[in-house]
């Protein structure tokens, strides 16, 4: 007997890359807000070299709430010891004299080295290999040109 079309499973982010853990040069694709184990920003980016061109990987962040909608270019409230907070500063303004300040429109046209690492495990779980992806760890400088 034939499985009717509607036996199958279709499986949501297969957007989701696997690539090796390392430091790639990346920019800025675009980013949401979006409930996943909480509030979260999920800043999307393209990598730009490594033989991995045009993969795309993202860096999740906590954040304390939503400027209304969660959703693409969701706009959303961080506080001083939020990660994304101390990563906008160390990335563009360690120095500004407006912390209270910040843009998403910095992150456009800026290439940016990031530290991206493989998530093997899920709440202590391996994952299986098929599982698995690709997130970035951390964002570390603006390359200069």
């Amino acid at each position: 007997m034939k499985d009717s079309p509607s036996s199958e499973i279709l499986v949501a982010d297969s957007h989701l890359s696997l690539i090796p853990a390392g430091e790639y040069g990346v920019m800025y694709h675009s980013h949401e807000t979006r409930f996943v184990f909480g509030r979260k920003l999920i800043v999307h980016f393209t990598i730009t070299e490594n033989g991995m061109a045009g993969l795309q990987v993202s860096r999740f962040y906590n954040v304390q709430g939503f400027g209304g909608e969660p959703g693409i270019v969701g706009e959303f409230k961080v506080g001083k010891c939020c990660t994304f907070y101390r990563e906008y500063l160390n990335l563009f303004d360690p120095q500004t004299p407006r912390p209270d300040r910040l843009s998403m429109h910095r992150f456009k046209h800026q290439p940016i080295l990031a530290k991206v690492r493989v998530v093997t495990e899920a709440n202590g779980t391996p994952l299986p290999k098929a599982a698995q992806y690709s997130v970035i760890d951390r964002l570390i400088r603006v390359i200069e040109e």
